[in-house]
This record gives C-alpha cells, structure tokens and sequence, in this order.
C-alpha cells in the first residue's frame, strides 16, 4: 500500500503476480502499476527487487507481488481510499474462491501530525487482515529522536511497527520513538537498515529499466522485515504468521539496552537466527559463552570465563563503553564520548560544547537546488551534518562542508526532489553539540 509501483523495472516487472486482481488505484487515475513519485517503487524493490542491473537488491527476491496504489499522483489520499486498499486487498478478485490474498502487507506510510497519538481509524481493517493470517508491516514514521513520538497507524498494538539503523546498526535520530500511544507497549517493535540503502528507482518510461537510488527512512526499513516474513513463510511453510513474527523478535540482534526498548524494539531483524527457531534449531553461540550470538555483545569470550547476560566476561566488560575493557580501565565512569587514553583515562580533546545556527535553509523548486548554511561556536571542528525532511515523509541525511574561507558549514545539493523524490520541508542541523531544526524557505 502505497504510491503505486513502476512496472517498468527490470527488478520488479517479472514479480508482478499480473491480472486484474493484482493491482488496484481507489484513484481510479491508472489501471495497470504506475508510480509518479517513486517511493512504492523504492520500497518495492527492497522486498522482491533482483539483481538486473548488477547489485543485489531485495530481500525476498523471488517473491510475487500485488500493490493498492493508496496516494495518488499527487501523493494526496483520504481515509475512504485507504479504507477501500485495505478491504481490497481482503479479497483481490472478489470472489473467494480461489483465495488470492497476500501473505504480507507493506505500509511505509503514517498520518501526518499523530505523534504521540492513538488514532483508531484504521484498527478495524488491521485487525480484518491479522485474522486472516495475514502480516501487516509499518514504518514507525520519522519524527525522532524525542520518545513518545509513535505513530498513527503503526502504533495499533497488531501492526508489525520498524524503526530505521545505519550500516552500523545506530538507531537513527529520525526513527520514532516509544512506548506506543495507544497500549503503552515496545515501540517500534523491530529495527532494519533505513539508511543510505540502495534500491530501485524510476525508470523514466521503461528508458533506465535497471535505474537504482539511495533511499533513507523508515519507510525503507519497513520492507526489510516484509521480505524477511516472505522468506520464513517460505522457508517454514508450517509455520503461522503469528509463529513466524515471534521468531523474528526471538531471533533479532539486540541493539542498545539489554532487551526490548523503545527505540529498536527487539533489535536487528535477522532472518537466519528466526529461521533457526521456526526449525526447532538452537541459536547459534559461536563463542560458547552459554549467550546466543544475537544477544552477545562481547564476541570470542576467552574459555572458561564467565560471562553476564549480555555475554561479556570480566576481562572484556566495559561498563563506561569508552573502549577499554572495565579490567584494566583505571578511570570508571568516563562520560560517554570523551576521549580516553589506553588505561581508560580522560586526554585533552577539542571542546564539545557550543551552540549551532542554521543561517540559511533555502529551496529553489525551479532550479530543483537545496542548500543549507550553519554555524558553530566550535568552528570547522564542529563536524555538521544535516537531515533533510522531505514533504513525502521521508529523510535524507549529509555530511556538511566547512567553508574556511567564510567560516560556516554549508551543504548545497541539485536536483535533490529528482533525486530523493520530493522537496524539503525542513532541515535538521546536527553536530557534537547538539542539533537545531529549521524550515526551508
């Protein structure tokens, strides 16, 4: 459920299911796959997409789908459209038999202005899909870094919510935060890559039909775990979605505190150690700690040691995380991120503190050219950044460049809408000390 799907793509095209029963516009503005915007096609080719064009690229690329076109042209809906995309997808042909509804259901959208709102327009259709087994994923929405900032429809206590991490496994600023407004619960409920990550683009009229693009936002953390769920249904055909969901927070890589949280749920989808738990297998342990290998933050714990909850052992704990294990770490309690020397100690380090103002934060829509200037009280050694918050919802995240010769930060991009598939909104400007937003002119 989304802006619709471009057909055209040789990663997506071939995985059509194709028919009448396999796409439907509530718009009534296109009848076969199209997609104006780009951002069901962008989520699309993380779930099914290939590798025609040389890069792998989905998650389950040998799945089938079938897509609502919710937004239309313009990505504008209303609550009838979207009532309509979820009651269609019930029963795609209208006629029960033979049964052609989707295992999974993709939804990399949320209601704009339901931060920290419950909002239960949609817990009727929801709950029509969970019971007929079907999985329904959320992006958590991109209204970080404050908790309570859970979103409508993703924070129904049914939906399968995703927060966005980085290459690194960092839990985004951007990604939403819990408990969830509507039963105070774990939110999101699991975390996948949201960051940078490469998918299919559009193809200009089938001209680029391998046309790729770098994608940042929950939206596209959400189709990681819809494609992890096509692969277990297939892998573990016995299983129900309610068995297979549970595996995938039995099985995901814990990510910050010890357990659920509310910033990456219960962690890092990772559809091996799920599988393994579907199968009956036990989670692999490659140190033999006793701590399966997606709970064990301490990897390779010498034999014989004991180890914690978390799988770390004397000699390797680091309770102050400033990398010197907690053994030999003569100055506990260094605050996180100061600079520290081999025995754990603080070292002279440029300042950390100072205030950012965004000077300039402009949108030239004929020109299709962004740019964003800032200052620092700690100079070029600031090390800025900057979020772009784009009107479809989504976000795009920079490094700035420091301007020694006018002494400010600044990042200028061209054709950023064709590039990112809308405009600028706002911007966020972040560095050591902190981050300041601001609106685009």
């Amino acid at each position: 459920m989304d802006s619709g799907v471009d057909a055209l793509h040789a990663d997506i095209g071939p995985k059509w299911r194709g028919g009448s029963n396999s796409w439907f516009d509530p718009h009534y503005q296109h009848a076969t796959p199209f997609d104006a915007s780009g951002h069901g096609t962008g989520v699309m080719g993380l779930i099914v997409g290939g590798n025609a064009g040389g890069f792998d690229m989905g998650v389950a690329p040998d799945a089938q789908w079938i897509a609502v076109k919710i937004f239309n042209d313009q990505d504008e809906s209303d609550f009838g459209k979207i009532h309509q995309g979820f009651q269609w997808l019930l029963d795609p042909n209208g006629n029960q038999s033979p049964d052609d509804a989707p295992d999974i259901v993709n939804n990399s959208w949320v209601l704009q202005g339901t931060e920290g709102e419950c909002l239960g327009e949609f817990a009727d259709d929801i709950s029509a899909l969970r019971a007929a087994g079907i999985a329904v994923v959320f992006s958590a929405g991109n209204s970080g870094h404050r908790s309570d900032t859970s979103m409508a429809p993703a924070n129904d206590p049914t939906s399968l919510s995703v927060g966005a991490v980085d290459s690194s496994q960092r839990v985004q600023r951007f990604s939403s935060r819990g408990p969830s407004a509507c039963d105070g619960g774990i939110y999101p409920k699991l975390a996948a890559p949201g960051k940078d990550v490469l998918t299919a683009g559009l193809t200009s009229n089938g001209s680029n039909p391998t046309a790729y693009t770098f994608s940042t936002g929950t939206s596209f953390a959400a189709p990681h775990v819809a494609g992890a769920i096509a692969v277990l249904k297939s892998a573990a055909p016995g299983s129900t979605m309610t068995e297979i969901e549970a595996a995938i927070g039995d099985g995901a890589l814990d990510l910050g505190t010890t357990g659920p949280d509310n910033e990456s749920g219960a962690g890092l989808v990772d559809v091996v150690e799920a599988y393994m738990l579907l199968a009956g297998s036990t989670p692999s342990d490659s140190d033999q700690d006793g701590v399966p290998d997606s709970s064990d933050q301490c990897a390779n714990t010498p034999a014989g040691e004991a180890v914690d909850a978390n799988g770390c052992s004397a000699s390797q704990r680091d309770s102050d995380g400033d990398g010197v294990s907690d053994a030999q770490d003569l100055c506990s309690g260094t605050p996180s991120g100061t600079a520290v020397d081999a025995d754990g100690c603080p070292v002279d380090e440029p300042p950390t503190s100072g205030s950012i103002v965004v000077t300039q934060a402009s949108y030239n829509a004929s020109r299709d050219k962004v740019n964003v200037r800032a200052t620092s009280d700690l100079g070029k050694q600031a090390g800025l950044s900057v979020t772009y918050n784009l009107a479809n919802g989504g976000s795009v995240t920079t490094s700035m460049s420091w301007k020694n010769k006018n002494s400010y930060w600044e990042s200028s991009i061209r054709r950023f809408a064709r590039n990112y598939g809308a405009a600028p909104v706002s911007v966020t400007v972040s560095g050591t000390e902190g981050a300041v937003s601001a609106p685009v002119q």
